[in-house]
């Protein structure tokens, strides 16, 4: 027995909502009954946002480009039995919105994914080969401990709007990864070409096994006359004025950009598209350490799906942006994946005081460098 559809009125108030409309609540939905919807369905492993998808006749995922509520399942099951189909996942849930200045009933749409559809992800710090000229590199307790990846963005903090910071994870920027998860700060950074960049900054995320809530991004400290190489670790890429972070779930586009740390054949830096797909929550990456895998979970973060490329180790904290009328929108940065698959905080949380520790009354902004 299929389940019952949607009431009409409503299908059509969530339709009316548009595109950022539907991203909003579905976001909404999420952050507010996750723990709900979690308890209510059997096997459900964790709910996320994201857009819908179906399954072609050849087993491979299409998506539809609707934005619904995603549900994680080990396995997806048959619904034989009367008991199962009572407790199966719905395919909408209904939840009031404004539509037009109009309080309405509205439709949000459901998918189903497997935990195999995520992937099995792991973060891209790197450290075994020689770093490229557009890598980062942080000193290792010892030499030969280097760590390297990406320069995601410079930032201006409002306690020091003197001081420049650059931005990137805190598994590159914290330890290498032969060390301890918590080490102290104040490590020396240079770019892979040689220049000096300045010095590991305390200001971080915490970085701890599941499931207590991880976020991997930490500041360093640019040093004098060191804008022009961190320019260059980015790329040239310019933020616009106007619109320099995603502002929310409600702006995530259908696809972005990720500059990677790489060059191709001619010298040219590495762009690779990235087909947006959902926002899982308390997704684990895998962060390897010499006493064996960490778990870490985030609270939320956004998946793609990569093409013309692959992502691999070194090349964490790349940024991801979209093209904007006067430059480029950021959109989050890069924290690892299994090549494919590619998992990046939202530029909106890293903005985000109180995730790197600070008090609410400090504010962090991207800048060009």
């Amino acid at each position: 027995m299929k389940p019952a559809a949607a009431p009409r009125e409503a299908r059509v108030a969530y339709a009316a909502l548009g595109r950022e409309g539907q991203f909003r609540l579905a976001s909404e939905l999420v952050a507010t009954r996750a723990h709900e919807l979690k308890a209510a369905y059997a096997g459900v492993l964790s709910v996320g946002f994201g857009f819908k998808s179906r399954r072609t006749a050849s087993g491979a995922r299409r998506l539809v480009r609707v934005p619904c509520v995603v549900f994680e399942v080990p396995r997806k099951k048959p619904m034989r039995r009367a008991q199962d189909r009572a407790r199966a996942i719905p395919p909408y849930l209904l939840a009031y919105e404004d539509v037009e200045g109009v309080r309405r009933l509205c439709a949000v749409p459901t998918d189903v994914k497997e935990t195999a559809d995520f992937g099995d992800a792991f973060a891209h710090g790197g450290g075994e080969d020689n770093p490229s000229p557009f890598q980062l590199v942080v000193a290792g307790k010892r030499p030969g401990e280097e760590v390297w990846g990406a320069l995601t963005a410079v930032v201006r903090r409002s306690s020091a709007p003197g001081v420049l910071h650059g931005l990137s994870c805190r598994h590159v920027l914290s330890r290498s990864l032969a060390d301890q998860p918590d080490i102290a700060s104040n490590r020396a950074v240079w770019a892979g070409e040689g220049s000096a960049l300045g010095r590991t900054d305390a200001t971080r995320g915490d970085l701890v096994p599941q499931p207590l809530a991880s976020f991997d991004a930490q500041l360093l400290r640019l040093g004098p006359g060191a804008s022009a190489a961190a320019a260059g670790l980015l790329g040239g890429m310019s933020l616009d004025p106007q619109h320099p972070v995603l502002t929310g779930p409600q702006a995530i586009p259908d696809g972005f950009w990720v500059l990677a740390p790489r060059a191709d054949a001619q010298g040219r830096r590495i762009r690779l598209w990235v087909k947006f797909l959902d926002c899982p929550q308390w997704r684990p990456i895998s962060y390897p350490l010499p006493q064996g895998p960490m778990d870490v979970a985030h609270m939320l973060l956004l998946r793609g799906q990569v093409t013309g490329g692959r992502l691999q180790p070194g090349d964490s904290g790349s940024p991801a942006a979209v093209a904007a009328p006067g430059g480029a929108t950021f959109v989050g940065m890069y924290l690892g994946g299994d090549g494919t698959n590619a998992f990046f905080i939202p530029g909106w949380q890293l903005l985000v005081p109180g995730n790197f520790g600070l008090p609410s009354s400090q504010s962090l902004q991207l800048i060009n460098p």
